[in-house]
C-alpha cells in the first residue's frame, strides 16, 4: 500500500489594511521623507475585500486597502502616488474629523493614480482599490493583483517671482504716468496664493503703507495715485516673500 503526502502552503498575510479603524500605518510623514509599501490587493491570498464607502465611480466588488499617515509639523505638501501595478485603480484621500470621514480628493481609474496636496496637521488615509472586472476579458483589466504606494512628504515652496518699473516718474506732486509691470509671477507649490502691494515714502521711512485693492501682478497708476516728489519705494509681497523696487524722482 502505497503512502501519501500532504503539503501545506504558508502565506504571509498582513494582520492590517481593511478599511476602517485597521488601516496599515505609515506613521509620521515629514518634509523630504518618502515612504513606500509593495503590496497586493488579492482578496484570496490576502484577505482584503470591499468595504469602503466612499466609491466615486460604480465598480464592481472592488478590493479596497488602506493606509494612514500623519502631518505633524505645520502644513505639508505631500505626493501619493500608486506605481507597478498591471491592473486600473481608484485612489482617495480622506481625514477623520471627529468619528466621521471626509473625502478630500480622489484619482480614479488609471493604472498609475497620483493625488498631490497641502495638508494641515493632522491623521489622514489613504485607500487604493481595484478597478476593472472579477474575470478580465480580452482588453480588459482585472481589481486585483501587486501595487507600490509611495507617499512623498515635501516641504511647500513659494517664490516671489520679479517686478520692473516702465519708467515712471514723480515730480512736484503729479501722479505715476505708468504703473509697475510684472516680470515673472510667483510660483508656488500651494493651491493658491495672493499679491499684494505696498509704498512708502524715502528709505528711512520704516513704515511700509498697504496699497488698498492692488492685488494682481501688476500694479496701476491709478492704484499709486498721486505721489510727491520725493523719493518712493514699491514692493510687492506674496505671501511671506517679497521683491522690493526702488523707484526715483525724475
Amino acid at each position: 500500500m502505497g503512502s501519501s503526502e500532504w503539503k501545506l502552503a504558508y502565506i504571509w498575510t498582513y494582520h492590517n489594511g481593511q478599511w476602517g479603524e485597521t488601516p496599515l500605518k505609515f506613521g509620521t510623514t515629514s518634509k523630504g521623507q518618502i515612504k513606500s509599501h509593495i503590496n497586493n490587493s488579492g482578496r484570496y491570498y490576502i484577505g482584503y475585500s470591499n468595504t469602503f464607502s466612499f466609491e466615486v465611480i460604480n465598480i464592481q466588488d472592488p478590493y479596497d486597502v488602506a493606509y494612514n499617515f500623519i502631518v505633524s509639523d505645520g502644513a505639508l505638501l505631500v505626493d501619493i502616488d500608486i506605481s507597478n501595478t498591471n491592473f486600473d485603480g481608484n485612489l482617495y484621500l480622506l481625514r477623520k474629523i471627529g468619528s466621521a470621514y471626509e473625502l478630500i480628493k480622489t484619482d480614479p481609474n488609471k493604472a498609475s493614480p497620483s493625488i498631490s496636496e497641502v495638508l494641515e496637521e493632522g491623521t489622514y488615509y489613504v485607500v487604493f482599490e481595484g478597478q476593472g472586472q472579477i474575470r478580465p476579458q480580452v482588453g480588459y483589466t482585472g481589481i486585483e493583483g501587486q501595487f507600490k504606494i509611495s507617499i512623498d512628504g515635501i516641504e511647500p515652496e513659494l517664490t516671489a517671482g520679479s517686478i520692473v518699473n516702465n519708467s515712471p516718474y514723480v515730480n512736484n506732486g503729479y501722479s505715476i504716468t505708468q504703473g509697475i509691470s510684472n516680470v515673472n509671477g510667483a510660483t508656488t507649490t500651494y493651491d493658491t496664493f495672493t499679491y499684494s502691494w505696498y509704498k512708502k515714502i524715502d528709505n528711512n521711512n520704516p513704515t511700509w503703507e498697504l496699497i488698498p485693492g492692488a492685488s494682481n501682478e501688476n500694479l496701476t497708476a491709478a492704484e499709486l495715485e498721486t505721489l510727491s516728489g520725493k523719493n518712493v519705494y514699491i514692493k510687492r509681497r506674496v505671501s511671506q516673500l517679497d521683491f522690493g523696487l526702488k523707484l526715483t524722482s525724475s
